[in-house]
């Protein structure tokens, strides 16, 4: 089985669980979205309203009129819709995969999202119009560009507009809807069809695989030198770090009266002690020695506070990062910094340049399940899942190949299993712990199978041949998406976006 036809099987088993959350999330959004009651009139005020509900509630102000130009281009608001709607369902389904049920924390489908906050300056409402505009404009601008160019899609490529479309009557089906145009409806606003959908999928997909004939023609274009130095011009921003740090707590003491001033005394004092280490061994010494009693058992570990292979843009303090990806450090450099309550002692390792390939395997997953009464694993469960990992491993020898063990991962894959599978250019900021050792370690061989335990579960891998080095695939990407913003950049002016009147009905 490729790598494709199993990431369009995962994506179809995802749609599964996304789609009735879609229609969820847009029956709550259109709850909100209600016309006004009008309670009285009379005469020709009556008549006048009559004739305006009557063309209100058509689909004239959806997909009769324009409502958006951007250039020569015409858009309609279905055109708007399709793009708000998307985004909306995408953005909502990457919070819920993350946050599950407290999603509503961040993006509540119960409420109108012009009355909640994406960012300190834009509501969610605002995000997703800016969004939609924009990607109307970019699809404006690489469509025409590769029409320009005399870009065709493949067959392949045609066929996924069908395959779309196939896979939203297949979500209506199941979502109880008889009438498929009744269901983009719902999905997409006032005024969506098959047909106009169809229309925009068409337009959309041109776009999108232009774009991608783009960037696959730049990055060809890129010599290694070429993207050797765009990475060492940048490295601030993507090595990664290895240090380490501990905080110790300024906070007053009321019962052993120590006010907020001696206690913040105090804990500078502490911090520059743990600061005048030169090893990271006699730094974790020196915070194993000063810290709580109730912190003893975790710092016991030297490894409590290491921080490794860390990636800068995950730092939010921009005082640490400053000092952290300074040319000027050096193992062994200590810091201390100030909060409001305490102080941070920062000691500095090393960086990694990501000189390294990308890692590709595949791994089956075994889960070691715990007593139903206790919650404790028992050796007798342990010994139930290693005795699997070892008849995964004893059956792949009998024909050892990538095909036998796909087949494996399917024999053994237990249901709602979504982390057994492929995994494909991986790095090492995506990884962590024995797992993260396991898969980087330089005994890795291509072909080779063999297995871990950690986190209370097994895990069986079979290593892939490796892939580019790291960090000049990393710098092809990051050339890549400079060559494209700049090429928006520069057309953007003639695609200037203007909106009408009709524009208002949108998002309905």
């Amino acid at each position: 089985m490729s790598a494709s036809r199993e990431k369009i099987k995962r994506r179809e088993k995802r749609a599964e669980g996304t789609e009735k959350r879609q229609v969820r999330a847009q029956k709550s959004y259109k709850e909100k979205k209600r016309a006004k009651i009008i309670k009285t009139v009379t005469g020709a005020v009556a008549l006048a309203l009559a004739i305006l509900l009557v063309v209100f509630n058509s689909s004239l102000f959806y997909s009769g009129f324009t409502s958006i130009r951007m250039g020569s281009w015409k858009f309609k608001n279905t055109d708007f819709n399709y793009q708000y709607f998307t985004n909306y369902y995408n953005t909502y389904n990457q919070i819920y995969s993350t946050y599950g049920d407290y999603s509503y924390m961040l993006l509540d489908t119960k409420k109108p999202l012009d009355e909640q906050n994406y960012s300190d300056t834009q509501t969610w409402d605002e995000y997703f119009e800016e969004a939609a505009l924009n990607s109307l404009q970019q699809m404006a601008i690489l469509y025409d560009k590769g029409k320009a160019a005399g870009f065709e899609m493949t067959d392949e490529q045609k066929e996924a507009v069908k395959t779309s479309i196939a896979d939203l009557k297949r979500q209506a089906s199941s979502n109880k809807y008889t009438d498929f145009n009744s269901y983009l409806k719902a999905m997409y606003g006032k005024g969506m069809n098959e047909e106009l959908l169809t229309k925009i999928l068409n337009t959309s997909y041109y776009a999108t695989y232009y774009s991608q004939e783009l960037v696959r023609q730049w990055k060809e274009s890129y010599t290694d030198e070429q993207k050797a130095d765009y990475y060492n011009n940048n490295r601030a921003k993507y090595d990664l770090l290895t240090y380490y740090s501990y905080y110790v707590d300024g906070s007053a003491n009321d019962e052993e009266g120590i006010d907020s001033e001696t206690a913040m005394a105090n804990a500078n004092s502490t911090a520059q002690a743990i600061a005048e280490a030169a090893t990271e061994e006699s730094f974790a010494e020196l915070v194993y020695q000063y810290c709580p009693e109730d912190q003893k058992e975790t710092y016991s570990d030297p490894k409590a506070c290491r921080h490794e292979d860390v990636a800068p843009s995950s730092i939010s303090n921009s005082d640490w990062l400053n000092w952290l990806t300074s040319s000027d450090r050096s193992y062994g450099n200590t810091k201390v910094f100030p909060s409001d309550s305490g102080y941070y002692v920062f000691m500095y390792i090393g960086s990694n340049r990501n000189e390294y390939k990308l890692e590709n395997y595949r791994q089956i997953v075994i889960s070691v399940e715990a007593d139903a009464n206790t919650g404790e694993i028992t050796s007798a469960a342990l010994d139930a899942a290693k005795a699997k990992a070892d008849e995964i491993v004893a059956k792949y020898n009998e024909n050892p190949s990538e095909e036998t063990f796909i087949s494996l991962t399917d024999e053994y894959k237990s249901e709602g299993d979504t982390v057994s599978g492929l995994y494909q250019d991986v790095n090492m900021s995506q990884l962590s712990g024995d797992i993260k050792a396991y898969i980087f370690s330089p005994d890795r061989k291509a072909g080779e199978v063999g297995y871990i335990y950690t986190d209370k579960k097994y895990y069986v891998f079979y290593m892939l041949d490796e892939g580019e080095q790291y960090n000049l695939s990393l710098a092809e990407s990051l050339m890549a998406q400079d060559d494209y913003t700049k090429l928006i950049d520069e057309a953007s002016d003639a695609y200037s976006i203007s909106t009408n009147f009709i524009f208002s009905f949108a998002k309905k």
